[in-house]
């Protein structure tokens, strides 16, 4: 998660759900790093039929947990019923403003 601002705008990554059920999305969030155990979040929820961001750089928006920046991470979303994930990247450390995307796949369930 990059650091820094410009043009007003804070960089940061953020996980973007959308949930077209009818009930709430149950969802966990595995980071995993190279040098360490996973971290794991869970109790987040995506309401139904609704979108949520979760900015990774807000610890509220993940039950108080605080994901150190500058620290490369991979990241596994789980959810109890069917969801789109969009991960984003708001990078303004160069003094311009980047903006980087990507869909996520689906795995089949697995243990970690």
């Amino acid at each position: 998660m990059p650091t820094g601002s410009s043009a007003g705008i804070d960089a940061h990554e953020a996980v973007c759900v959308v949930n077209l059920a009818t009930h709430d999305a149950q969802l966990t969030f595995t980071f995993l790093f190279e040098d360490r155990e996973p971290d794991v979040v869970d109790g987040l929820i995506c309401g139904a039929r609704r979108s949520r961001h979760f900015r990774l750089d807000w610890p509220h928006e993940l039950g108080g947990y605080r994901l150190a920046a500058e620290t490369p991470y991979s990241l596994l979303v789980e959810s109890d019923s069917p969801i789109s994930v969009q991960h984003t990247r708001v990078d303004t450390r160069a003094g311009g403003i980047a903006l980087m995307t990507t869909m996520a796949g689906a795995l089949h369930r697995m243990t970690l």
